[in-house]
């Protein structure tokens, strides 16, 4: 038993040692951890695993409930807006008519109130119906965030105190199993010495002295072997019994006999000292009595004869005969001693067996550690599949809250998307007109310009419509860049109406022939330029020259500077 518990401490302390060395965290650090957290209450530890949690769902909330705050705060201005536009439109129409364009700020304010009541509609109101005034959100809001400032201010106490941090706590969790499995082995190993030890002092009471593990062994192996002789003597003795009895069973008979030899010896005796008188009397007895007579004679003396012969055979033993017989037996069991112990095995038939047993019990030891780590890795999957499931718990949440966010701006989009139609056909009518007038201006001759939705343009150009991707073919290269230059200016007036951006032009008349340099020039001059700086490069000194002669009314020309 000692060999075997050596066999199997010695494969818990290589596991234990092969755990220790895998174990992602120094193991004394860790036990001083988990010491700490045992000692923590149902309440402290549920605050460390739930804090995460429970604090992205209050500040999910908070920004839900202040969207919500923002929306009808929105609606309610938007509303109150188009109220008081519509009035002061309607009384400031009799006193000018001018201020009926007020009623403009009520339709946008308007549109901005259905905005807001749609997104409204589209958020998830389960624990906010419409009942709810502003103050008690607003109060459910505060009451949200005294309730996230106590959980930190919880945590972070409860993290002082323990001197360890909620990620640690994590870890903890992530790495508990494997540290337990570790411990485990051991107490295990704990037990195996203490049973060794108690092994060993049964041994050493046996003994009655200190011994060494290989004097325990050669103890019992005699043990064993005078057990064996002990059994093997008393079937000796049992056999000893059986014979003496035998012996006295024979004894009897062969003294019954010789009684019974005794009585017919003396028959025959008297028999023969009888002789004369009986010889002497032949002649009285008749033929038939004399025949029973003889004949009888005869059985006795057969019977005589064969009793002579059985005790020639039986001898009685005397006591050196007997002491003779018990040394020959003697000197069999010692022969038979002998004959046992040589047909016990040599000690290195029985060491390969033992070699052979404790190679199979390491590969079982072996099995088994494999086994147990299979087991720690099942257990740290199922504790990974309950966080798992948590995080698409979490996720499940979010998922329906992106899914009311995704409908919302979707409708959204609908609803802009509405606008922006109504906004493009008053845009694209705008542009249309006004890239016509001014593209009339600058070549002087009248053709449509129409943008579409996208702001690709088309062009009528004697009664053909063109794309914009077929002007190269059928348009000159100066009429192309009056085009673009009518089209930058009209884009220049809505881009930013409020402030006069300069426009900035790079030899835009690189195609155009005189007339039409001088035609575009001119308008720049005359209209553009009222409104805006314009900025042309080029580098033809001719056409600074063409200006200065052609275009004299009222600017003058300076150092290549327009004023």
């Amino acid at each position: 038993e000692i060999v075997e518990l050596d066999r199997e401490i010695h494969s818990l302390q290589e596991t234990i040692e092969r755990e220790r060395q895998a174990f992602r965290y120094p193991f004394e650090e860790f036990t001083r951890m988990e010491t700490v957290f045992s000692r923590l209450s149902d309440s402290e530890k549920h605050i460390l695993h739930r804090y995460q949690l429970e604090k992205a769902e209050m500040e999910e909330s908070i920004n839900r409930l202040e969207r919500i705050k923002t929306l009808r705060l929105n609606k309610r201005y938007s509303l109150l807006a188009t109220v008081l536009s519509l009035v002061i439109s309607i009384s400031g129409y009799l006193v000018h008519p001018l201020l009926y364009t007020v009623s403009l700020i009520s339709i946008v304010s308007l549109l901005f109130y259905l905005k807001n009541k749609k997104a409204l509609e589209l958020i998830d109101r389960d624990n906010i119906p419409d009942r709810h005034t502003i103050k008690e959100i607003e109060s459910t809001i505060e009451d949200l965030k005294r309730r996230s400032l106590f959980l930190d201010e919880t945590l972070k106490a409860l993290q002082e105190r323990i001197g360890y941090t909620i990620d640690d706590y994590q870890r903890f969790t992530e790495w508990s199993n494997e540290y337990y499995e570790i411990k485990a082995g051991e107490e295990k190993l704990d037990s195996k010495i203490k049973q060794r030890k108690r092994l060993l002092d049964n041994a050493h009471r046996i003994i009655n002295h200190e011994a060494d593990l290989p004097e325990i062994k050669a103890f019992a192996d005699k043990i064993k072997e005078a057990s064996m002789l002990k059994e093997r003597i008393s079937s000796i003795k049992d056999g000893l019994a059986i014979l003496e009895e035998q012996l006295r069973y024979e004894e009897e008979e062969y003294l019954g006999r010789e009684r019974e030899i005794r009585e017919h010896a003396e028959y025959i005796f008297n028999m023969i000292t009888q002789r004369d008188g009986a010889e002497m009397n032949w002649q009285e007895l008749s033929i038939q009595e004399l025949s029973e007579s003889l004949l009888s004679m005869l059985s006795r003396t057969q019977t005589a004869l064969k009793i002579m012969k059985e005790m020639e055979d039986i001898k009685v033993l005397s006591e050196e005969e007997r002491a003779s017989l018990c040394n020959n037996i003697e000197i069999k069991e010692d022969g038979l001693y002998k004959k046992i112990k040589e047909e016990l095995k040599e000690p290195s038939y029985y060491e390969n067996q033992i070699a052979g047993l404790q190679e199979r019990a390491k590969n079982l030891h072996e099995h088994q550690s494999r086994l147990l780590m299979k087991r720690a890795d099942i257990i740290q999957l199922k504790r990974r599949l309950f966080e798992i499931e948590d995080e698409l718990e979490y996720l499940d949440i979010h998922k329906r809250r992106a899914e009311a966010y995704r409908r919302s701006v979707m409708k959204a989009i609908d609803v802009i998307e509405e606008l922006s139609r109504d906004r493009y056909r008053i845009w694209a009518e705008r542009l249309n007109q006004e890239t016509t007038e001014i593209f009339k201006s600058i070549t002087g001759k009248d053709r449509e310009i129409i943008f579409e939705k996208n702001l690709n343009f088309r062009i009528n150009s004697d009664g053909r419509e063109l794309t914009s991707r077929e002007l190269k073919a059928f348009l000159s290269g100066g009429t192309i860049e009056q085009l673009f230059l009518s089209i930058r200016i009209t884009i220049a007036k809505h881009v930013c109406p409020h402030i006069r951006l300069p426009l900035i032009l790079d030899e835009p008349f690189a195609h155009a022939d005189d007339m039409r340099f001088l035609n575009a020039m001119r308008f720049l001059i005359e209209v553009v330029s009222r409104e805006r700086q314009v900025i042309i490069f080029s580098c033809h000194k001719r056409r600074h020259r063409l200006i200065r002669e052609s275009i004299t009314n009222g600017y003058e020309l300076r150092e290549g500077i327009l004023q």
